[in-house]
């Protein structure tokens, strides 16, 4: 038998392997998830965070601004399309699609253009069953883009930016109340998070209402994913379904869910079959059929009833 000497690297040639390997991995980590690797750089302190001053105009309106219409989406807990803005790091490192904000140029900014799209369009944020920017909120946001995106810029340089709403008060979240609420299906939930991460969400913190975002999940959500979602149907409100592989054999399943309001199939396999099913759901407010198989003939009942209807020949 014939032993081969174990091959021996001297200490330089190791670490430079090293080096190598670990400089790739990183490579590779920005491309893949820029917040994380943000965070990795802060730790490693091979990037320093933006500079952020109190009486910035980022603090003072940009920050808040963020806080209340994205970070539910867009924050610690939840992070879609891999898109933080918790944090000025966060929010110019952009997310799975690169960068959403370029500074001084709002128009070529992702985050701008979704925030100006209507708020019935598919790419819009945040999505329509949240409370859209507004006209005032959206050119704030512009202004700070065009200024350069800074955590130090005072807020007097931005003099021709619109005041400041008076901000309504809201009541406290009754938190027994929601707890109670939510308790007859709060372990059925915990099942179906962990087998769909990401996929469903409380509308708020304080409803007992859902919202199903499968469209994260494209192609390998199909009807029997959906099925399994028959335990959560009389909470769900919201759901998009786009780009998934659900078919006409989920027409009962989605007939189930009663309480929905907002409903998204575009890009999927579905026809007249599901329109049909969906005649039957009394709160429906709108339907988004862009891109399926479902004629125009076919959704005539639900737009007599004054249910918004998005489809390729509106």
């Amino acid at each position: 038998m014939v032993y081969s000497r174990p091959v021996r690297l001297s200490p330089g040639r190791y670490f430079l392997y090293v080096a190598v390997v670990t400089t790739v991995g990183f490579a590779a980590l920005t491309l893949v998830r820029p917040s994380l690797a943000h965070s990795v750089k802060a730790l490693l302190r091979l990037e320093s965070p933006p500079r952020v001053t109190l009486d910035s105009f980022y603090t003072q309106r940009i920050a808040s601004l963020f806080d209340e219409h994205c970070t539910g989406c867009h924050g610690a807990r939840r992070q879609k399309a891999q898109l933080r803005l918790d944090s000025l790091g966060f929010a110019l490192s952009g997310g799975k699609h690169g960068a959403v904000i370029r500074a001084g140029n709002p128009k070529n900014s992702e985050l701008f253009a979704r925030i100006s799209l209507p708020s019935a369009n598919d790419r819009a944020m945040p999505p329509s069953s949240k409370p859209p920017l507004s006209a005032d909120e959206i050119t704030v946001v512009k202004l700070w883009i065009a200024a350069g995106a800074s955590g130090e810029r005072p807020t007097a340089d931005f003099k021709d930016a619109p005041k400041a709403g008076v901000k309504v008060t809201i009541p406290e979240i009754d938190e027994a109340a929601v707890a109670n609420e939510r308790a007859g299906f709060a372990d059925g939930l915990r099942v179906l998070q962990a087998r769909f991460p990401n996929v469903i969400a409380y509308q708020s913190r304080g409803s007992a209402d859902l919202e199903i975002d499968a469209a994260l999940m494209g192609k390998s959500f199909g009807d029997a994913e959906l099925t399994a979602l028959v335990a959560l149907a009389d909470h769900i409100v919201w759901a998009d379904f786009s780009g998934t592989a659900i078919s006409d054999s989920s027409a009962d399943t989605l007939k189930s869910m009663k309480r929905l309001r907002v409903l998204r199939l575009m890009n999927t396999k579905v026809t007249d079959r599901m329109a049909v099913a969906l005649a039957s759901l009394g709160n429906l407010q709108s339907v988004t059929v862009v891109g399926t198989e479902i004629a125009e003939a076919s959704l005539r009942p639900l737009k007599n009833r004054g249910i918004k209807i998005y489809h390729d020949n509106p």
